[in-house]
């Protein structure tokens, strides 16, 4: 992404309003997506993998710093929260914000093309730009989770007009 002349690298974003049905924005999705479906959600690997997730709503903020700032970040920072979240701590994370039992199937499988950790080094951005990401991990799949509730309805609302003869539900 970039923003004036600065390149931000950005990690795994989520938060609310993301694609739900697109299989490359991730973890912090498809364990969502699996619940919004009534699923358990499936975990590639062994579950030990990490990631940096950032909730969007710390990247709105952040966007503009870049614009604001004379610091010399050499055109490029990364953006992210610089701490390793695990793949079964986002299921477990997301399983009790959405009051249900953690069941999310390990399935030992390996994916090409996959890394086995991913995290950023915000250490430029901090120094250059005063950047930090402040909103943590639970609290921003808080936001996320409210939302999927939302959307949740919305899906029981669809299928129920579609059992009633395809009747558009009213907003």
């Amino acid at each position: 992404m970039e923003v004036g002349r600065e390149q931000l690298r950005l990690f795994n974003v989520y938060g609310e309003r993301q694609a739900l049905s697109n299989p490359y924005t991730g973890a912090a999705a498809s364990s969502p997506r699996a619940l919004l479906n009534d699923r358990a959600p499936l975990i590639f690997e062994d579950g030990n993998q990490t990631r940096d997730f950032i909730v969007c709503t710390t990247l709105r903020v952040a966007a503009r710093l870049p614009s604001r700032s004379t610091a010399p970040t050499g055109g490029r920072s990364t953006w992210g929260t610089g701490r390793p979240t695990s793949i079964l701590e986002v299921a477990q994370v997301i399983a009790r914000g959405a009051r249900q039992r953690d069941e999310a199937e390990v399935v030992n499988e390996f994916r090409a093309g996959d890394i086995r950790h991913c995290y950023a080094d915000t250490q430029l951005a901090r120094s250059c730009l005063g950047f930090r990401a402040e909103i943590p991990f639970e609290a921003g799949m808080q936001e996320l989770l409210a939302w999927l509730e939302g959307q949740r309805r919305q899906t029981r609302l669809t299928r129920r007009a579609k059992a009633l003869g395809g009747a558009r539900p009213r907003r």
